[in-house]
Protein backbone atom coordinates (compact mmCIF):
# COMPACT_ATOMS: atom_id res chain seq x y z
CA UNK A 1 0.00 0.00 0.00
CA UNK A 2 1.55 3.47 -1.29
CA UNK A 3 1.87 5.99 1.37
CA UNK A 4 -0.51 8.51 -0.59
CA UNK A 5 -3.35 5.16 0.51
CA UNK A 6 -2.34 4.99 3.94
CA UNK A 7 -2.31 9.09 4.55
CA UNK A 8 -6.06 8.99 2.94
CA UNK A 9 -6.70 5.97 5.73
CA UNK A 10 -5.89 8.62 8.29
CA UNK A 11 -7.91 11.08 7.25
CA UNK A 12 -10.59 9.18 6.84
CA UNK A 13 -9.71 7.85 10.03
CA UNK A 14 -9.76 10.97 12.04
CA UNK A 15 -12.84 12.15 10.50
CA UNK A 16 -14.58 8.74 11.99
CA UNK A 17 -13.14 10.00 15.21
CA UNK A 18 -14.03 13.36 15.24
CA UNK A 19 -17.57 12.52 14.72
CA UNK A 20 -17.60 9.84 17.14
CA UNK A 21 -16.58 12.84 19.83
CA UNK A 22 -19.46 15.04 18.44
CA UNK A 23 -22.05 11.86 19.23
CA UNK A 24 -20.03 11.61 22.70
CA UNK A 25 -20.84 15.15 23.62
CA UNK A 26 -24.21 15.28 22.80
CA UNK A 27 -24.82 11.52 24.62
CA UNK A 28 -23.07 13.13 27.79
CA UNK A 29 -25.20 16.75 27.45
CA UNK A 30 -28.37 15.18 27.22
CA UNK A 31 -27.38 12.31 30.11
CA UNK A 32 -26.84 15.78 32.37
CA UNK A 33 -30.14 17.33 30.38
CA UNK A 34 -32.35 14.46 31.90
CA UNK A 35 -30.65 14.37 34.96
CA UNK A 36 -31.00 18.12 36.02
CA UNK A 37 -35.01 18.03 34.67
CA UNK A 38 -35.47 14.99 36.95
CA UNK A 39 -33.79 16.21 39.87
CA UNK A 40 -35.30 19.52 39.68
CA UNK A 41 -38.71 18.69 39.04
CA UNK A 42 -38.66 16.17 41.76
CA UNK A 43 -36.97 19.35 44.25
CA UNK A 44 -39.41 21.74 43.09
CA UNK A 45 -42.76 19.35 42.53
CA UNK A 46 -42.06 18.00 46.36
CA UNK A 47 -41.90 21.64 47.74
CA UNK A 48 -44.40 23.00 45.69
CA UNK A 49 -46.90 20.43 46.99
CA UNK A 50 -45.86 21.11 50.19
CA UNK A 51 -46.07 24.78 50.09
CA UNK A 52 -49.64 24.60 48.91
CA UNK A 53 -50.40 22.39 51.53
CA UNK A 54 -48.80 24.02 53.90
CA UNK A 55 -50.90 27.92 52.69
CA UNK A 56 -54.08 25.82 53.27
CA UNK A 57 -53.97 24.17 55.77
CA UNK A 58 -50.76 25.30 57.90
CA UNK A 59 -48.66 22.15 58.22
CA UNK A 60 -46.39 21.27 61.09
CA UNK A 61 -43.13 20.57 61.24
CA UNK A 62 -42.83 17.03 61.26
CA UNK A 63 -45.64 17.11 58.23
CA UNK A 64 -43.26 19.56 56.41
CA UNK A 65 -39.94 17.59 57.60
CA UNK A 66 -41.97 14.36 55.78
CA UNK A 67 -42.60 16.51 52.34
CA UNK A 68 -39.05 18.25 51.68
CA UNK A 69 -36.49 15.88 52.84
CA UNK A 70 -37.21 12.98 50.35
CA UNK A 71 -37.97 15.56 47.95
CA UNK A 72 -34.66 17.16 48.41
CA UNK A 73 -32.80 13.94 49.41
CA UNK A 74 -33.80 12.57 46.02
CA UNK A 75 -33.11 15.42 44.05
CA UNK A 76 -29.61 15.15 45.18
CA UNK A 77 -29.53 11.25 44.45
CA UNK A 78 -30.26 11.98 41.19
CA UNK A 79 -28.13 14.73 40.37
CA UNK A 80 -25.59 12.77 41.48
CA UNK A 81 -25.93 9.51 39.57
CA UNK A 82 -27.80 11.23 36.47
CA UNK A 83 -25.31 14.48 36.23
CA UNK A 84 -21.99 13.64 38.01
CA UNK A 85 -21.65 10.32 37.60
CA UNK A 86 -21.96 10.58 33.57
CA UNK A 87 -19.97 13.36 33.64
CA UNK A 88 -17.49 11.74 35.32
CA UNK A 89 -17.77 8.54 33.20
CA UNK A 90 -17.39 9.64 29.61
CA UNK A 91 -18.54 7.10 27.36
CA UNK A 92 -15.68 5.41 25.27
CA UNK A 93 -15.67 5.45 21.61
CA UNK A 94 -16.39 1.75 21.57
CA UNK A 95 -19.85 2.71 23.39
CA UNK A 96 -20.49 5.29 21.24
CA UNK A 97 -20.44 3.07 18.23
CA UNK A 98 -22.71 0.80 19.59
CA UNK A 99 -25.30 3.57 20.58
CA UNK A 100 -24.88 4.23 16.85
CA UNK A 101 -24.82 1.47 15.12
CA UNK A 102 -27.86 0.28 17.39
CA UNK A 103 -29.71 3.28 16.00
CA UNK A 104 -28.48 3.38 12.61
CA UNK A 105 -28.29 -1.00 11.96
CA UNK A 106 -26.69 0.19 8.36
CA UNK A 107 -23.14 -0.44 9.63
CA UNK A 108 -23.95 -3.93 10.52
CA UNK A 109 -20.70 -3.76 12.64
CA UNK A 110 -18.28 -2.01 10.41
CA UNK A 111 -18.06 0.82 12.50
CA UNK A 112 -17.18 -0.70 15.46
CA UNK A 113 -14.62 -2.79 13.67
CA UNK A 114 -13.33 0.04 12.31
CA UNK A 115 -12.53 1.71 15.38
CA UNK A 116 -10.93 -1.07 16.79
CA UNK A 117 -9.01 -2.09 14.03
CA UNK A 118 -8.09 1.40 13.42
CA UNK A 119 -6.49 2.03 16.92
CA UNK A 120 -3.37 -0.06 15.60
CA UNK A 121 -0.99 2.06 13.50
CA UNK A 122 0.26 -1.02 11.77
CA UNK A 123 -3.54 -2.32 11.12
CA UNK A 124 -3.97 1.39 8.76
CA UNK A 125 -1.18 -0.26 6.69
CA UNK A 126 -2.88 -3.45 6.20
CA UNK A 127 -5.08 -3.70 3.29
CA UNK A 128 -7.81 -5.23 4.09
CA UNK A 129 -8.47 -2.93 7.26
CA UNK A 130 -7.92 0.42 4.92
CA UNK A 131 -10.66 -1.16 2.82
CA UNK A 132 -13.03 -1.61 5.72
CA UNK A 133 -11.90 1.58 6.95
CA UNK A 134 -12.89 3.59 3.77
CA UNK A 135 -15.75 1.65 2.96
CA UNK A 136 -17.05 2.67 6.41
CA UNK A 137 -16.09 6.52 6.21
CA UNK A 138 -18.16 6.31 2.65
CA UNK A 139 -21.24 4.81 4.45
CA UNK A 140 -21.12 7.32 6.98
CA UNK A 141 -20.47 10.54 5.09
CA UNK A 142 -24.27 9.93 4.31
CA UNK A 143 -25.35 9.16 7.52
CA UNK A 144 -26.23 11.64 10.59
CA UNK A 145 -24.85 10.27 13.98
CA UNK A 146 -27.73 12.43 15.70
CA UNK A 147 -29.97 9.86 15.16
CA UNK A 148 -27.86 8.38 17.93
CA UNK A 149 -28.69 10.44 20.54
CA UNK A 150 -32.08 9.83 22.46
CA UNK A 151 -33.69 13.34 23.72
CA UNK A 152 -37.28 11.35 24.37
CA UNK A 153 -36.80 11.47 27.97
CA UNK A 154 -35.39 14.38 28.34
CA UNK A 155 -38.34 15.80 26.60
CA UNK A 156 -40.44 14.06 28.73
CA UNK A 157 -38.62 15.45 32.15
CA UNK A 158 -38.66 18.79 30.75
CA UNK A 159 -42.19 18.70 30.23
CA UNK A 160 -42.38 17.78 33.82
CA UNK A 161 -40.52 20.76 35.07
CA UNK A 162 -42.58 23.09 32.70
CA UNK A 163 -45.34 21.57 34.54
CA UNK A 164 -43.65 21.78 38.24
CA UNK A 165 -43.03 25.53 37.34
CA UNK A 166 -45.90 26.50 36.11
CA UNK A 167 -47.52 25.14 39.57
CA UNK A 168 -44.87 27.05 41.30
CA UNK A 169 -45.61 30.36 39.59
CA UNK A 170 -49.67 29.45 40.42
CA UNK A 171 -48.64 29.25 44.01
CA UNK A 172 -46.72 32.27 43.85
CA UNK A 173 -49.13 33.97 42.42
CA UNK A 174 -51.66 32.49 45.47
CA UNK A 175 -49.21 33.32 48.18
CA UNK A 176 -48.23 37.06 46.50
CA UNK A 177 -46.00 38.16 49.47
CA UNK A 178 -45.68 35.27 51.11
CA UNK A 179 -43.70 33.63 49.04
CA UNK A 180 -40.36 33.70 50.73
CA UNK A 181 -41.96 32.48 54.31
CA UNK A 182 -43.45 29.35 52.49
CA UNK A 183 -39.69 28.45 51.28
CA UNK A 184 -38.23 29.33 54.67
CA UNK A 185 -41.05 26.88 55.90
CA UNK A 186 -40.40 23.87 53.37
CA UNK A 187 -36.66 24.20 53.84
CA UNK A 188 -37.45 24.03 57.90
CA UNK A 189 -35.96 27.56 58.59
CA UNK A 190 -38.70 29.01 60.78
CA UNK A 191 -41.82 27.74 62.20
CA UNK A 192 -43.42 31.52 61.47
CA UNK A 193 -47.03 30.77 59.50
CA UNK A 194 -47.73 32.59 56.49
CA UNK A 195 -50.10 35.62 56.24
CA UNK A 196 -52.26 38.05 54.63
CA UNK A 197 -50.55 40.65 56.11
CA UNK A 198 -46.92 40.42 55.86
CA UNK A 199 -44.26 42.63 58.60
CA UNK A 200 -41.36 43.15 56.45
CA UNK A 201 -39.44 45.36 59.12
CA UNK A 202 -39.04 46.41 62.24
CA UNK A 203 -36.69 48.93 63.80
CA UNK A 204 -36.05 49.74 67.47
CA UNK A 205 -33.29 50.58 69.62
CA UNK A 206 -31.84 47.40 71.07
CA UNK A 207 -29.90 48.21 73.69
CA UNK A 208 -31.49 51.39 75.81
CA UNK A 209 -30.87 52.87 78.89
CA UNK A 210 -33.12 51.90 82.36
CA UNK A 211 -36.05 54.80 82.30
CA UNK A 212 -35.41 55.37 78.29
CA UNK A 213 -38.33 55.64 76.12
CA UNK A 214 -38.31 52.72 73.35
CA UNK A 215 -39.85 53.70 69.79
CA UNK A 216 -41.07 50.63 67.62
CA UNK A 217 -41.63 51.53 63.89
CA UNK A 218 -43.02 48.58 61.98
CA UNK A 219 -43.34 48.71 57.71
CA UNK A 220 -46.11 46.26 56.52
CA UNK A 221 -47.46 44.80 53.62
CA UNK A 222 -50.24 42.80 52.13
CA UNK A 223 -53.82 43.77 54.25
CA UNK A 224 -53.09 46.40 55.97
CA UNK A 225 -55.04 46.76 58.94
CA UNK A 226 -55.99 50.42 60.83
CA UNK A 227 -53.97 49.35 64.06
CA UNK A 228 -51.82 46.76 65.65
CA UNK A 229 -50.57 45.56 69.39
CA UNK A 230 -47.29 45.33 70.66
CA UNK A 231 -47.15 41.98 72.95
CA UNK A 232 -44.55 42.19 75.53
CA UNK A 233 -42.76 40.11 78.10
CA UNK A 234 -40.41 41.32 80.63
CA UNK A 235 -39.29 38.83 83.44
CA UNK A 236 -42.66 37.22 84.95
CA UNK A 237 -44.41 40.19 83.63
CA UNK A 238 -46.27 40.89 80.06
CA UNK A 239 -48.28 43.80 78.76
CA UNK A 240 -49.62 45.06 75.33
CA UNK A 241 -49.00 48.19 73.62
CA UNK A 242 -51.25 49.96 70.52
CA UNK A 243 -49.61 49.56 67.73
CA UNK A 244 -51.20 53.03 65.63
CA UNK A 245 -50.96 53.43 61.78
CA UNK A 246 -48.89 56.32 60.85
CA UNK A 247 -50.56 59.56 59.72
CA UNK A 248 -49.50 59.39 56.34
CA UNK A 249 -50.94 55.99 55.46
CA UNK A 250 -49.43 53.62 53.58
CA UNK A 251 -48.00 50.30 55.72
CA UNK A 252 -46.53 52.30 58.61
CA UNK A 253 -47.22 51.78 61.99
CA UNK A 254 -45.42 53.19 65.02
CA UNK A 255 -45.51 52.36 68.97
CA UNK A 256 -43.83 54.06 72.39
CA UNK A 257 -43.22 52.00 75.23
CA UNK A 258 -42.69 54.81 77.50
CA UNK A 259 -39.48 54.45 80.29
CA UNK A 260 -38.53 50.66 80.58
CA UNK A 261 -37.03 49.54 83.71
CA UNK A 262 -35.53 46.31 82.42
CA UNK A 263 -34.88 44.20 79.44
CA UNK A 264 -37.44 42.79 77.49
CA UNK A 265 -38.93 40.79 74.71
CA UNK A 266 -41.69 41.62 71.95
CA UNK A 267 -43.82 40.67 69.06
CA UNK A 268 -45.51 42.56 66.65
CA UNK A 269 -49.20 41.72 65.98
CA UNK A 270 -51.06 43.00 62.61
CA UNK A 271 -53.93 41.44 61.62
CA UNK A 272 -53.10 37.16 61.05
CA UNK A 273 -49.01 38.31 61.25
CA UNK A 274 -47.39 37.76 64.23
CA UNK A 275 -43.55 38.69 64.11
CA UNK A 276 -40.53 36.40 65.50
CA UNK A 277 -39.54 37.94 68.80
CA UNK A 278 -37.39 40.87 69.29
CA UNK A 279 -34.94 41.65 72.43
CA UNK A 280 -34.05 44.88 74.08
CA UNK A 281 -31.49 44.79 76.67
CA UNK A 282 -31.84 47.51 79.13
CA UNK A 283 -28.38 48.58 80.86
CA UNK A 284 -28.15 51.03 83.70
CA UNK A 285 -26.77 54.36 81.99
CA UNK A 286 -23.27 55.62 83.71
CA UNK A 287 -23.85 58.16 86.24
CA UNK A 288 -20.99 60.75 87.31
CA UNK A 289 -19.76 60.28 90.54
CA UNK A 290 -17.67 62.77 91.24
CA UNK A 291 -15.92 66.02 89.59
CA UNK A 292 -12.75 67.76 91.05
CA UNK A 293 -12.19 70.99 89.50
CA UNK A 294 -8.55 72.62 89.35
CA UNK A 295 -7.97 76.24 88.03
CA UNK A 296 -4.49 76.92 86.11
CA UNK A 297 -3.97 80.17 86.05
CA UNK A 298 -2.37 82.08 82.97
CA UNK A 299 1.62 82.52 83.31
CA UNK A 300 1.42 86.12 83.45
CA UNK A 301 -0.11 85.89 86.54
CA UNK A 302 2.23 83.95 88.16
CA UNK A 303 -0.13 81.93 90.31
CA UNK A 304 0.34 78.63 91.10
CA UNK A 305 -2.90 75.80 90.46
CA UNK A 306 -6.16 76.27 93.00
CA UNK A 307 -8.80 73.85 93.44
CA UNK A 308 -12.41 74.62 93.19
CA UNK A 309 -15.29 73.38 94.56
CA UNK A 310 -17.93 73.12 92.17
CA UNK A 311 -20.23 75.45 93.84
CA UNK A 312 -18.29 78.25 93.53
CA UNK A 313 -16.82 78.53 89.95
CA UNK A 314 -16.16 81.61 89.52
CA UNK A 315 -12.62 81.68 87.32
CA UNK A 316 -10.25 84.55 85.83
CA UNK A 317 -11.18 84.70 82.23
CA UNK A 318 -7.88 83.33 79.99
CA UNK A 319 -7.49 80.46 82.90
CA UNK A 320 -7.95 76.67 82.12
CA UNK A 321 -10.61 74.86 84.21
CA UNK A 322 -8.79 71.17 84.74
CA UNK A 323 -11.21 68.24 85.42
CA UNK A 324 -11.23 65.03 87.04
CA UNK A 325 -14.67 62.98 86.60
CA UNK A 326 -15.49 59.78 88.44
CA UNK A 327 -18.33 57.58 87.13
CA UNK A 328 -19.96 54.69 88.42
CA UNK A 329 -18.36 52.25 85.93
CA UNK A 330 -16.26 51.47 82.83
CA UNK A 331 -16.79 54.60 80.28
CA UNK A 332 -16.18 54.38 76.83
CA UNK A 333 -16.15 57.85 75.89
CA UNK A 334 -17.62 61.33 77.08
CA UNK A 335 -17.37 64.76 76.44
CA UNK A 336 -18.31 68.21 78.66
CA UNK A 337 -20.60 70.18 77.29
CA UNK A 338 -20.06 73.92 77.44
CA UNK A 339 -23.46 76.10 78.14
CA UNK A 340 -23.31 79.13 76.51
CA UNK A 341 -21.31 78.32 74.28
CA UNK A 342 -23.42 75.32 73.26
CA UNK A 343 -20.05 73.42 71.87
CA UNK A 344 -18.49 69.82 73.21
CA UNK A 345 -15.10 69.64 74.45
CA UNK A 346 -13.71 65.64 74.84
CA UNK A 347 -12.76 63.66 77.75
CA UNK A 348 -10.13 61.82 77.57
CA UNK A 349 -10.66 58.64 79.44
CA UNK A 350 -8.19 56.51 81.43
CA UNK A 351 -6.34 53.56 79.97
CA UNK A 352 -5.40 52.27 83.26
CA UNK A 353 -8.95 53.27 85.29
CA UNK A 354 -11.90 53.11 82.93
CA UNK A 355 -13.98 54.68 85.84
CA UNK A 356 -11.40 58.34 85.57
CA UNK A 357 -11.91 60.78 82.64
CA UNK A 358 -9.73 64.35 82.73
CA UNK A 359 -10.86 67.11 80.42
CA UNK A 360 -9.95 70.88 80.53
CA UNK A 361 -12.24 73.87 79.76
CA UNK A 362 -10.76 77.13 78.76
CA UNK A 363 -12.37 80.30 80.05
CA UNK A 364 -12.94 82.57 77.30
CA UNK A 365 -13.39 86.28 77.76
CA UNK A 366 -17.46 85.95 77.92
CA UNK A 367 -20.16 82.98 77.09
CA UNK A 368 -19.36 80.77 78.55
CA UNK A 369 -21.87 79.92 81.69
CA UNK A 370 -21.19 76.66 82.86
CA UNK A 371 -20.56 72.97 81.88
CA UNK A 372 -22.24 69.66 81.94
CA UNK A 373 -20.69 66.29 81.64
CA UNK A 374 -22.05 63.23 79.45
CA UNK A 375 -20.89 59.91 79.85
CA UNK A 376 -20.63 56.58 77.36
CA UNK A 377 -20.37 53.20 77.85
CA UNK A 378 -19.12 50.34 75.96
CA UNK A 379 -22.73 49.50 75.33
CA UNK A 380 -23.16 52.40 73.43
CA UNK A 381 -25.18 53.39 76.29
CA UNK A 382 -24.64 57.34 77.06
CA UNK A 383 -25.46 59.00 81.03
CA UNK A 384 -28.70 60.99 81.66
CA UNK A 385 -28.70 64.66 82.06
CA UNK A 386 -26.17 65.33 84.74
CA UNK A 387 -26.40 68.43 86.76
CA UNK A 388 -25.29 71.73 85.32
CA UNK A 389 -21.95 73.32 87.31
CA UNK A 390 -22.49 77.09 86.47
CA UNK A 391 -19.21 79.39 86.19
CA UNK A 392 -18.56 82.84 86.58
CA UNK A 393 -15.97 84.22 84.90
CA UNK A 394 -14.02 87.36 86.34
CA UNK A 395 -12.42 89.49 84.40
CA UNK A 396 -9.27 90.77 84.07
CA UNK A 397 -9.54 94.63 84.86
CA UNK A 398 -6.98 96.79 82.98
CA UNK A 399 -4.92 99.18 85.08
CA UNK A 400 -5.35 102.70 86.32
CA UNK A 401 -2.84 105.24 86.04
CA UNK A 402 -3.58 108.57 87.29
CA UNK A 403 -0.72 111.86 87.32
CA UNK A 404 -0.58 113.37 90.11
CA UNK A 405 1.59 116.19 88.96
CA UNK A 406 1.57 118.87 87.64
CA UNK A 407 -2.15 120.34 87.50
CA UNK A 408 -3.81 119.63 84.30
CA UNK A 409 -2.62 122.75 82.81
CA UNK A 410 1.32 124.28 83.36
CA UNK A 411 3.32 126.62 81.97
CA UNK A 412 6.84 126.06 81.08
CA UNK A 413 9.48 127.42 79.69
CA UNK A 414 11.84 126.07 76.74
CA UNK A 415 14.16 125.23 78.17
CA UNK A 416 12.01 123.69 81.54
CA UNK A 417 12.67 120.43 83.52
CA UNK A 418 8.93 119.14 83.54
CA UNK A 419 8.67 117.11 86.82
CA UNK A 420 6.01 113.78 85.83
CA UNK A 421 4.72 112.28 88.98
CA UNK A 422 2.36 109.29 88.29
CA UNK A 423 0.31 106.56 90.61
CA UNK A 424 -0.18 102.86 88.94
CA UNK A 425 -2.42 100.07 89.87
CA UNK A 426 -3.18 96.33 88.17
CA UNK A 427 -4.61 93.89 89.80
CA UNK A 428 -1.65 91.24 88.55
CA UNK A 429 0.85 93.90 87.88
CA UNK A 430 1.93 96.93 85.18
CA UNK A 431 3.90 95.77 82.89
CA UNK A 432 4.47 99.03 80.55
CA UNK A 433 3.68 102.61 80.86
CA UNK A 434 3.78 104.69 78.18
CA UNK A 435 3.70 108.74 77.76
CA UNK A 436 1.64 110.29 74.96
CA UNK A 437 2.44 113.63 73.46
CA UNK A 438 1.44 116.18 70.30
CA UNK A 439 3.35 118.53 70.12
CA UNK A 440 1.75 121.85 68.13
CA UNK A 441 -1.38 119.74 67.22
CA UNK A 442 1.16 118.24 65.33
CA UNK A 443 1.96 113.46 65.09
CA UNK A 444 1.51 111.63 68.33
CA UNK A 445 4.61 110.80 69.98
CA UNK A 446 5.28 108.01 72.65
CA UNK A 447 7.70 107.40 74.89
CA UNK A 448 8.46 104.03 76.87
CA UNK A 449 8.88 104.67 80.74
CA UNK A 450 11.69 101.90 81.14
CA UNK A 451 10.65 99.50 84.01
CA UNK A 452 13.12 97.70 84.12
CA UNK A 453 11.30 94.08 83.71
CA UNK A 454 9.61 94.71 87.08
CA UNK A 455 5.54 93.84 86.97
CA UNK A 456 4.30 95.56 90.12
CA UNK A 457 1.03 95.76 91.13
CA UNK A 458 1.20 99.55 92.60
CA UNK A 459 3.82 101.61 91.09
CA UNK A 460 4.60 105.20 91.81
CA UNK A 461 7.13 107.01 89.63
CA UNK A 462 8.39 110.57 88.70
CA UNK A 463 9.77 111.43 85.17
CA UNK A 464 11.92 114.51 84.58
CA UNK A 465 10.70 115.56 81.03
CA UNK A 466 13.51 117.90 79.20
CA UNK A 467 11.34 119.98 77.34
CA UNK A 468 14.91 121.77 75.51
CA UNK A 469 14.61 117.94 73.61
CA UNK A 470 11.46 119.28 71.50
CA UNK A 471 12.91 122.81 69.73
CA UNK A 472 9.77 124.83 71.34
CA UNK A 473 9.64 128.40 71.21
CA UNK A 474 7.32 130.43 73.18
CA UNK A 475 3.45 130.21 72.67
CA UNK A 476 4.08 126.39 71.62
CA UNK A 477 2.02 124.18 73.36
CA UNK A 478 2.57 120.29 74.37
CA UNK A 479 -0.43 117.71 75.03
CA UNK A 480 0.43 114.77 76.68
CA UNK A 481 -1.67 111.68 78.26
CA UNK A 482 -0.11 108.51 80.38
CA UNK A 483 -1.05 105.00 79.25
CA UNK A 484 -0.25 101.88 81.60
CA UNK A 485 -0.34 98.47 79.92
CA UNK A 486 -0.92 95.27 81.81
CA UNK A 487 1.11 91.93 81.45
CA UNK A 488 -2.37 90.14 79.79
CA UNK A 489 -0.85 87.81 76.98
CA UNK A 490 -4.19 85.93 76.52
CA UNK A 491 -7.29 87.77 76.99
CA UNK A 492 -5.51 91.13 76.79
CA UNK A 493 -4.01 93.22 77.56
CA UNK A 494 -5.68 95.64 79.12
CA UNK A 495 -4.93 99.63 79.28
CA UNK A 496 -5.99 102.32 81.34
CA UNK A 497 -5.64 106.22 79.96
CA UNK A 498 -4.94 109.02 81.91
CA UNK A 499 -7.13 112.43 80.77
CA UNK A 500 -5.01 114.86 79.21
CA UNK A 501 -3.14 117.42 80.21
CA UNK A 502 -1.17 120.40 78.49
CA UNK A 503 2.04 122.62 78.89
CA UNK A 504 2.05 125.77 77.33
CA UNK A 505 6.04 127.08 76.52
CA UNK A 506 5.92 130.61 77.47
CA UNK A 507 8.74 133.01 78.24
CA UNK A 508 10.65 133.40 80.90
CA UNK A 509 9.04 136.72 82.01
CA UNK A 510 5.64 134.96 81.69
CA UNK A 511 7.14 132.25 84.07
CA UNK A 512 8.20 135.00 86.52
CA UNK A 513 4.68 136.94 86.58
CA UNK A 514 2.94 133.87 87.07
CA UNK A 515 4.99 132.61 89.32
CA UNK A 516 4.41 135.92 91.38
CA UNK A 517 0.76 135.69 91.00
CA UNK A 518 0.98 132.32 92.29
CA UNK A 519 2.78 133.83 95.22
CA UNK A 520 0.33 136.92 95.80
CA UNK A 521 -2.50 134.60 95.44
CA UNK A 522 -1.18 131.85 98.27
CA UNK A 523 -0.33 135.35 100.41
CA UNK A 524 -4.07 137.05 99.83
CA UNK A 525 -5.19 133.11 100.57
CA UNK A 526 -2.96 133.26 104.12
CA UNK A 527 -3.80 136.91 105.06
CA UNK A 528 -8.19 135.85 104.44
CA UNK A 529 -7.20 132.93 106.84
CA UNK A 530 -5.72 135.18 109.77
CA UNK A 531 -8.40 137.74 109.08
CA UNK A 532 -10.95 135.05 109.46
CA UNK A 533 -9.06 133.45 112.93
CA UNK A 534 -9.04 136.84 114.14
CA UNK A 535 -13.06 137.59 113.44
CA UNK A 536 -13.40 134.14 115.16
CA UNK A 537 -11.73 134.69 118.22
CA UNK A 538 -13.19 137.75 118.66
CA UNK A 539 -16.59 135.63 118.43
CA UNK A 540 -15.91 133.28 121.00
CA UNK A 541 -14.21 135.75 123.84
CA UNK A 542 -17.94 137.58 123.17
CA UNK A 543 -19.76 134.41 123.71
CA UNK A 544 -17.46 133.48 126.46
CA UNK A 545 -17.69 136.72 128.90
CA UNK A 546 -21.92 137.72 127.96
CA UNK A 547 -23.95 137.24 131.12
CA UNK A 548 -26.14 134.38 131.01
CA UNK A 549 -29.31 136.87 131.42
CA UNK A 550 -27.77 138.47 127.98
CA UNK A 551 -26.08 141.83 129.83
CA UNK A 552 -22.23 142.29 130.84
CA UNK A 553 -20.94 140.49 133.90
Amino acid sequence: MTAETTNAIRREMRQLQFRLAATRARLVLTQAGTGMAMAASLAIGGLVVEMTLDWLVHLPWLARACFSVPALGGAIWIFYREVILPLLRVPSDHAVACAIERAMPVFETRLIASIQLGRDAAGKKNALVGALIRETAALAAGQDFRKAVKNERLMRYARALACVLVAAAGLAGMARGNMTLLLERALLLTTRLPSRTRIEKIECATRIAAGEDLKIEVQAAGVIPQDGMIEAESGPRSAEYKLERDAGGGGGFHAMIRSVPESLRFRVVLNDATSDPVTVTVFSPPAVLGVECTEVFPAYTNLAPVPRPTGDLSLLAGSVLRLKVTASGPVKEGNVHLAGLETDSPLAVNAGDQREADGAIPIPRAGLTGFSIRLVDDNGIASRETAVYRIDIVPDHPPTIKITHPSEEEAATVAATELIAFRAEDDFGVAKVLLHYVVNNGQERVIDLDLAGARPRELERRFDWKLDALNLAPGGEVEYWMEAVDANDVTGPGRGVTGHAEIKIVTDEEKRAELAERMNDTLGSLDEMSQGEDEAAGRLGTLIFQSPDGGNP
